[in-house]
């Protein structure tokens, strides 16, 4: 990233990293706040990653979980990762959201794989 004195501290991130920083930024602003005022109801298990065999799972969730964060915190260093990441890799757009999405749902794939795992051995995993 090059220095330009005339531009602002976000002219050197790309447009597809601006948007994902924006849209986390949103959601994990509109969960608190729900959970504060209970205007949608329980988002976190609406939109969090509930194990397959659970009652409150649904398959959008292998998608809009990746946009779910426990705390302030998880927030903030997902998307310090974010921008690690995203400015120097320089991705197009595309480019940039396929591989968030094989990402995101391989992640979660294997989380449940995982889960599944632990239940077979024995484990007693919630």
């Amino acid at each position: 990233m090059n220095y330009n004195p005339q531009g602002s501290i976000f002219s050197g991130i790309p447009t597809v990293v601006k948007n994902l920083l924006i849209i986390n930024g949103l959601v994990f602003l509109f969960t608190w706040v729900n959970s504060q005022r209970h205007f949608v109801g329980d988002l976190e298990n609406l939109l969090g990653l509930h194990y397959i065999t659970s009652p409150l799972f649904r398959p959008w969730q292998l998608i809009t979980h990746m946009f779910m964060h426990g705390s302030i915190g998880h927030i903030l260093l997902n998307m310090f990762g974010l921008l690690m990441l995203g400015i120097p890799l320089g991705f197009a757009a595309v480019p940039h959201i396929l591989h968030a999405l094989r990402a995101g749902i391989g992640g979660a794939v294997h989380g449940l794989a995982m889960v599944r795992r632990a239940r077979s051995a024995g484990n007693r995993y919630r």
